[in-house]
Order: C-alpha cells, then structure tokens, then sequence
C-alpha cells in the first residue's frame, strides 16, 4: 500500500506495509520510503536515517530486515538514489555524490555487493532494459549502457547541437 510518496500512513507512522488476503494491515518497516521497487525478492527505496540522508536502501520480506545499500553522498545531504532497476544482476539507478550535484548511473552488482559508478555526470533518466542493455534519457540524448563493453555512449536521433531531449521511454 502507499501514499504519493511510496508509503502509507493510518497515524500509526510512515514505512512499508502490507496487506494479507484477510485483508490484515502490518507495518513491516518504519521510516521514510520513496520510490519502492521490487527487485528480486526485495524492495528497494530511497529512505533516510538521521546520519546519512536519502540513500538507497533494500527491505527483505522473508526475513524483515532493511539495510542501507551505501552511504553515496556521505553525510546527512543524500544522494537521493532512483529509478532502481534490475538488469541480469545488476540493479542501476541515478544518484548524486555531490551536493547540489550531477546525478551518475550506478551499478551495483547483487552477488558481490560491488557498487561502481556506471556512467559519470549522465543525468540519467526513465531506465528502460532492452535486449540485456539499458537505455536512458539524459537532458540531451537516449543514451545506451552496453554491458559488454561497460560504457555508454549516445544514440544521436536528432543530429547536431540542440539534442532529442528523448521523454517517456517505453519497451514494446
């Protein structure tokens, strides 16, 4: 359940909750959640404590526990981490590590925990998977990060200096 921000609230505090077939409401984790996202068996958010600011974190149902995935932005100014999204395994995401700053693609690899900076000062936008890459908007160009070859470069649809400014992205 949610509210604008990705959590719901009844007076009883702001979190992930959830509803069981009986209809039994639970708030399975307390505090700031925006931007939920199921990625494998877990959800990832952008949440806050009161040391590290709005970073990306991880909730796992099976065993409730949440955890920060990194502290990207040290300090309490955030990275504010989004659009988490999972390709083989791998998830990706736009954050900040400068405040106010350019937000960077970055990766973070599931198995090892690896968290690495994918694309530098992209403004990454709407992460949509396509054939085992991912495409993004930028301010400027679709952009493509190949796995393969782990870099980026621009898919240039309209050529020359003003840009495509590419919006709503969609896989068909």
């Amino acid at each position: 359940a949610g509210s604008d921000n990705g959590d719901a609230s009844n007076g009883a505090g702001s979190g992930i909750w959830s509803v069981d077939v009986n209809g039994t409401l639970d708030l399975e984790y307390s505090g700031s959640v925006f931007g939920l996202k199921a990625i494998g068996d877990d959800l990832w958010f952008l949440g806050s404590d009161p040391t590290h600011g709005l970073e990306p974190w991880a909730y796992n149902p099976g065993n409730m526990t949440a955890w920060m995935i990194a502290d990207i932005l040290p300090g309490s100014g955030g990275s504010f981490a989004g659009d988490f999204t999972l390709l083989g395994g791998t998830v990706f995401f736009a954050a900040r590590d400068t405040s106010p700053g350019v937000y960077h693609l970055w990766g973070y690899d599931l198995s090892t925990t690896n968290l690495w900076k994918a694309d530098q000062g992209s403004q990454p936008t709407e992460l949509t998977v396509v054939n085992g890459h991912l495409l993004f908007a930028t301010p400027n160009e679709l952009r493509m990060f190949n796995t393969t070859s782990n870099s980026s470069y621009d898919i240039d649809i309209n050529p020359g200096i003003l840009g495509s400014s590419p919006s709503s992205l969609a896989l068909m």
